[in-house]
C-alpha cells in the first residue's frame, strides 16, 4: 500500500508539473495545405517563434512531410520546383523539396551545389532509395508515394549557415540523429534566416500536399514519444492507478466487512446454540425433573395405599405423557424436521388425534404453496407448544364444537391460524390484555411467540369463538406444489 502511495504522489507531482517531461515542439500544424502554383506563408505567429537573421547562432529543427501530386514524370514536358522556404526581407532563402532543374528531392537556394547537379545552389539529398544508380544518390517524388523530411539548420552569426536534411529518417521512439545512416544525410551551406516560412509551388503539373510540420530545437523533440514521455499515458496511467487503488481499497473494504460479518455470524449461531442448550436442558428440568418427581412420589403413595391399582395408573398417565414432551422435544432439535412441510404434517397430526380424544370436529386448511425452506428450533418448537396450549385452551374452557386450524405462507413468513366456535371472550376478559396479563394459557402462549421471534394476535367475540393467529418467520430455500 505504502508503495502505490508513493506512485500516486509521483504522478500527481508530474501532472501538477513539479517533475517536468521533456520539452514539446516549439510549433507545429497538424493541416494538409495543397499548394499549386503559389507559395502560402505558414500560420506562425512571430510571439510562437521568433525570425533567426545574421546574427543567430541557435539550432533550429524543422519538419514536415510531402505528398506529391506533382512527381518526376512531369518534368519529362516542362520543369517545377516546390518546397518549404525560409524567407526573408531580401527574398526567398533556403528552399527544401526539389529544385527546379534536379530529377529528385533536392535543396535550392543553397550557398553551394551538389556534386550531380550543374545549377547553382540546387543540392540533390541523400536517399536510401535511389532511382538508377549512376545518376547520384537522388530519389525522385512519386505520386502516390508520401515522404518525411527533417531539416536541421546550425545559425553561424554573419556566415553562411550549416544545413542538415535528412529524408525519410527513424522517427520511431528513441531515435537519435546520431543513428541515421549516412544514406539519408545530406550537409551543406546555405543562408537560413527567415521571418517567414513559406510552402512553396510553382511551375508544371498539380501541386504538391504539405502537411506534418512541426519546428523543435532538438531532433527528439520531432520523433514518436516514449508511453511514458506522452502526458496522455501519464494522465491514463494516473487514472489507472487511481482505478486500481480504488478497487484495491473497496475490495479490503469489502473484504473487512464479510469478515466481520462472518464473525457476527459465527457468535449470532453461536449464541443460539448455547441458547437452544439451555433451552433443551431448562425442558428436560420442567418436563423430565417434575415428571420424575411425582412418579417417584406417587410410588411412594402406592406402597402405603389401600388402592394401590389406582396410583399405578396416575404412574402410568404420568409416565406417557414424560415420553410424549420427550418426543416433543427430540423432535424440535432434530434437523430432518426442520421444513415447513413436516412442521404442517406434525402439528395436522397432533391436533387431528388430540380433538378426536374430544369429540371436537376439526378442519385442517394446508397452505396452498408449501415452501422448502426452514424453521428454525426453536421458532418450531415454540410454536408447537402453544398451539398445543391453544388445543388444550379450547378443550378445557371454550365449550366448543369444531376447530379450524389453517396454515397460511408468504415468501418469509409462516401464520396458524387457530379458530373455535365456542363461548369466546368478553372485551374486559384478561385473555386480550396489551399488558401480557392474560389469563388461561394465553401468556405462555405470547412469551413462546416472542422466544421464536414471532408474535401472537386475539380476536374473540362472546358468543362466536375465539381465533388466534400465530406468525414466525422462515427461512425459503425454494417452493414446491404439494400433491393435489
Amino acid at each position: 500500500m505504502r508503495f502505490l502511495l508513493t506512485v500516486l504522489i509521483t504522478l500527481l507531482s508530474i501532472a501538477a508539473g513539479s517533475i517536468p517531461l521533456r520539452a514539446h515542439v516549439i510549433w507545429s500544424d497538424p493541416d494538409w495545405y495543397l499548394v499549386k502554383t503559389t507559395n502560402f506563408a505558414l500560420p506562425i505567429k512571430p510571439s510562437e517563434l521568433p525570425s533567426q537573421d545574421n546574427t543567430s547562432k541557435s539550432t533550429l529543427y524543422l519538419r514536415f512531410t510531402v505528398d506529391p501530386t506533382t512527381d518526376l514524370a512531369s518534368k519529362q514536358t516542362s520543369n517545377f520546383e516546390a518546397g518549404v522556404v525560409f524567407s526573408g526581407t531580401d527574398g526567398f532563402n533556403l528552399g527544401v523539396g526539389t529544385a527546379w532543374n534536379s530529377w529528385g528531392y533536392s535543396a535550392f537556394n543553397a550557398a553551394e551545389s551538389g556534386f550531380a547537379n550543374e545549377f547553382p545552389g540546387e543540392y540533390d539529398l541523400n536517399s536510401n532509395q535511389p532511382i538508377t544508380a549512376g545518376l547520384s544518390r537522388f530519389e525522385p517524388p512519386r505520386y502516390g508515394v508520401p515522404r518525411t523530411l527533417v531539416v536541421r539548420v546550425q545559425y553561424v552569426p554573419g556566415e553562411f549557415d550549416h544545413v542538415t536534411v535528412w529524408l525519410e529518417p527513424d522517427l520511431k521512439a528513441g531515435a537519435s540523429e546520431l543513428l541515421i545512416p549516412k544514406e539519408q544525410t545530406t550537409s551543406f551551406r546555405a543562408d537560413a534566416s527567415f521571418d517567414r516560412i513559406l510552402l512553396l509551388h510553382r511551375g508544371v503539373g498539380s501541386g504538391w500536399r504539405f502537411g506534418n510540420v512541426a519546428i523543435a530545437t532538438s531532433f527528439r523533440d520531432l520523433t514518436e514519444k516514449h508511453f511514458w514521455e506522452n502526458p496522455q499515458s501519464w494522465t491514463f496511467a494516473l487514472r489507472l492507478i487511481l482505478g486500481i487503488s480504488l478497487a484495491l481499497g473497496l475490495w479490503r473494504a469489502r473484504a473487512k466487512a464479510n469478515r466481520l460479518q462472518r464473525e457476527r455470524d459465527a457468535l449470532a449461531a453461536q449464541n443460539a446454540l448455547e441458547n437452544e442448550r439451555k433451552r433443551i436442558a431448562r425442558d428436560l428440568h420442567d418436563e423430565l425433573g417434575a415428571s420424575l418427581s411425582e412418579i417417584s412420589l406417587l410410588s411412594s403413595l402406592a406402597q402405603s395405599s389401600t388402592n394401590p391399582l389406582k396410583e399405578l395408573q396416575r404412574i402410568e398417565n404420568r409416565a406417557i405423557r414424560s415420553v410424549e414432551a420427550l418426543e416433543v422435544i427430540v423432535w424440535s432439535v432434530d434437523p430432518k424436521a426442520d421444513t415447513v412441510r413436516n412442521f404442517v404434517d406434525h402439528a395436522s397430526q397432533f391436533a387431528t388425534n388430540f380433538l378426536s380424544c374430544a369429540q371436537l370436529r376439526l378442519e385442517v386448511v394446508p397452505p396452498s404453496t408449501v415452501m422448502a425452506g426452514t424453521l428454525q428450533a426453536t421458532a418450531r418448537y415454540n410454536l408447537y407448544l402453544a398451539l398445543k396450549e391453544a388445543l388444550h385452551n379450547i378443550v378445557k374452557h371454550a365449550r366448543a364444537h369444531s376447530v379450524q386450524i389453517r396454515f397460511d405462507l408468504k415468501p418469509e413468513e409462516l401464520t396458524l391460524t387457530v379458530a373455535d366456535d365456542g363461548c369466546g371472550l368478553t372485551q374486559n376478559d384478561p385473555a386480550l390484555a396489551a399488558d401480557g396479563s392474560q389469563n388461561h394459557g394465553l401468556r405462555n402462549m405470547r412469551s413462546r411467540l416472542e422466544q421464536a421471534g414471532g408474535s401472537v394476535q386475539i380476536e374473540s367475540t362472546p358468543g362466536h369463538g375465539t381465533t388466534l393467529r400465530f406468525r414466525v418467520t422462515v427461512q425459503p430455500r425454494g417452493c414446491e406444489i404439494p400433491p393435489r
